[in-house]
């Protein structure tokens, strides 16, 4: 028999042998390692669970004492998912050929996470693989819900995707695929409080403290009940703290933060929260609670929904219960608990505060080929975040010569010096730029290839333009604050003045072209969404930079709404527009955010709408988003200032909105 025959038919003996050898999962084994309020339960059957919560019901979560968390199988709620997620996880990430890698995706989904034998796991990609699959518990969420047995009365608490530990997680894949064992790889959850549970309900019978206050109409009145919903049935733990800032956070804006001015002339999703902040602090304190106020540095202050935190100290030996009611314009807070007759002199030790992260501060057009002042106030912004990002519109480049289609009536050509580049980018604190534009090759090939060595000298990343159509494409892939950061970069051909002069190709310089008309919109949909998919698994944070739209217009088109909703289908974390010169609303689909035009900002407006800027500042941490919020500012000449005006702040809101 051929050699070739035989080694087929050994590979199919070997994988129909890994298959039958894997031993299946027990229905009613729950989640081992699953981590609930940092005690490590489970790698017990449902029954056991059952007799730990003292209940003849599953799905259940309850305190099988006063300390320790018992969670079972159907109460997490998204064990199998977490299951089949991590052998996919192991399936994508396992070295060797395709018919190895077709072996373990078989085994692992007839095993529902089951190992057929020893992996070698790429860590990237199953990285990749598991904050799908938080994203896409998050997508699904399960309401909770009351649920009674053995007499008793229970909360069922479904687990968000944000509180899987996808670090931990991996290990725990890793060392499952290292050992070969055949089992479920537990998804490791953190950071569950003891949220609105029936013990802590039922041994919270008095009042302790109360307060009100009057809710104001507008975004900043919407932005406290959002607040004062995230905060019921926060437990304050015996001897321990409740910082109102983590309540709130991870800033999910399908919450339903709004645009709005702060008190101390701040514009972001989260303002108004501070009123909320403020009526938890004086019931805690009328509760005799320690109440510690913390400044947040740097540009967290501009993107989280307080100005500072608020660290409440529960000195009592029982727990304690953050109960809100807004009837009205009216919200109430009480603090119920117990009173007890000692309570302890000391304080545990406060939260600690929660990974940095990484924040990335985001702006539009950038025209360095002019006079620009100081940076100032948001210089030191921009300077300040991990990573600051532009569109960089207009070559830097002494060589070259206008092209033809650029000196048409209508059409203009821009060109900075790299000296004036290289000073605006750097003082300005801008570490990344798109030039997939219409201004990138308007004095031909020979300037941009200086403008791309310019860039990689001065360590500036760039994406959107290149020798060839894959040097175009190819991403801005950049790691900050412990995430790995990926901006996909393309310009829309609605934009261009010719097509075929601009679009990059096989050996010809140029940029990341998608065609936008009706006729081939859905095929640049696709390929943007494409483009996504495969960065996905590069990176932790996923952006789209496009470039489309219509000038001096405040309303996105019907191009830019398809294509930043199909990135966001794709799994974009945030896309960012520019190209209409004018501010465009910022939104959130698919748990992505969208701006689709940041608008100006260095850069001389034509109009007075033009004038109208900010900068966009996202935070990311290990959970997934923490913050999005603006920084209103007006371009005075051709530099951007931070605008002082309360009435403009709110202009530039309402263009946001």
């Amino acid at each position: 028999m051929p050699p070739v025959r035989v080694g087929y038919l050994a590979l199919c003996l070997s994988m129909t042998t890994a298959l039958l050898a894997t031993p299946p999962l027990p229905r009613d084994a729950v989640a081992r390692g699953v981590r609930v309020a940092g005690v490590a339960v489970g790698g017990m059957t449902a029954e056991q669970a059952r007799a730990a919560l003292g209940a003849s019901a599953p799905g259940v979560v309850a305190l099988g004492d006063e300390r320790t968390w018992v969670i079972s199988a159907e109460a997490l709620g998204v064990e199998l998912d977490a299951a089949r997620g991590a052998g996919e996880a192991l399936a994508v990430g396992r070295t060797g050929g395709c018919l190895q890698r077709w072996a373990g995706l078989i085994s692992a989904r007839l095993a529902a996470g089951g190992l057929a034998g020893h992996y070698g796991v790429d860590e990237a990609q199953a990285r990749r693989a598991l904050r799908r699959l938080a994203a896409r518990v998050d997508r699904a969420p399960t309401p909770a819900h009351w649920s009674t047995g053995g007499g008793r009365r229970y909360m069922v608490l479904p687990v968000p995707g944000r509180l899987l530990q996808i670090e931990q997680t991996l290990r725990n894949v890793c060392a499952a695929a290292e050992q070969g064992a055949p089992g479920r790889v537990a998804m490791v959850v953190v950071d569950v409080h003891a949220r609105a549970s029936a013990e802590v309900v039922q041994g919270c019978g008095e009042l302790l403290g109360e307060a009100a206050t009057a809710l104001p109409a507008g975004s900043r009145g919407a932005n406290a009940r959002v607040a004062l919903r995230a905060m019921q049935g926060a437990a304050i733990s015996p001897l321990g703290w409740l910082s109102v800032g983590e309540t709130l956070l991870p800033i999910r804006p399908e919450r339903g933060w709004v645009f709005g001015a702060t008190g101390d002339q701040r514009v972001c999703l989260g303002g108004g929260a501070e009123i909320a902040a403020e009526v938890v602090r004086r019931a805690a304190q009328e509760a005799g609670m320690m109440v510690v106020r913390e400044t947040l540095a740097g540009p967290l202050a501009a993107v989280t929904p307080l100005a500072g935190d608020l660290l409440i100290g529960n000195a009592s030996a029982a727990d304690a219960l953050v109960v809100t009611e807004i009837t009205g314009d009216r919200a109430s807070v009480r603090i119920m608990g117990r009173h007890l007759p000692v309570s302890p002199a000391e304080l545990g030790p406060r939260p600690e505060a929660a990974s940095d992260g990484v924040t990335i501060a985001l702006v539009g057009d950038v025209r360095p080929d002019g006079p620009v002042g100081e940076p100032g106030e948001l210089g030191a912004l921009l300077r300040a975040a991990d990573l600051g990002v532009a569109n960089l519109e207009c070559p830097a480049s002494h060589r070259g010569e206008p092209l033809a289609c650029k000196l048409a009536p209508g059409e203009w050509a821009f060109r900075a010096t790299p000296e004036q580049s290289r000073r605006c980018l750097k003082s300005w604190g801008i570490e990344a730029v798109s030039l997939a534009n219409n201004h990138a090759l308007d004095y031909g090939p020979e300037a941009l290839a200086d403008t791309l060595r310019v860039l990689h000298s001065d360590g500036v990343a760039a994406g959107g333009a290149g020798p060839d159509a894959r040097a175009a494409w190819s991403p801005i892939v950049v790691d900050r604050g412990g995430l790995r950061v990926g901006v996909v970069c393309c310009v829309g051909a609605d934009s261009l003045p010719q097509v075929a002069e601009f679009a990059a190709g096989a050996g010809r310089p140029g940029l990341a072209v998608v065609r936008v008309d009706d006729a081939h919109l859905d095929e640049a949909c696709g390929e943007l969404a494409r483009r996504v998919r495969e960065l996905r698994w590069q990176a932790d944070v996923v952006m789209v930079s496009m470039h489309t739209g219509r000038e001096a217009t405040g309303t996105p088109t019907k191009a830019q709404r398809r294509l930043a909703h199909a990135a966001a289908e794709a799994g974009a974390d945030l896309v960012i527009g520019h190209h209409p010169h004018r501010l465009q609303p910022v939104e959130i689909a698919a748990g992505c955010v969208i701006a689709y035009s940041l608008g100006n900002f260095i850069f001389p407006p034509a109009r007075e709408k033009q004038a109208h800027t900010g900068v966009l500042v996202v935070h990311w941490g290990e959970r997934g988003l923490l913050g999005v919020g603006v920084v209103p500012a007006v371009i005075e000449g051709r530099t951007p200032r931070v605008a002082k005006d309360m009435r403009l702040r709110r202009a530039i809101a309402r263009e946001l909105m």
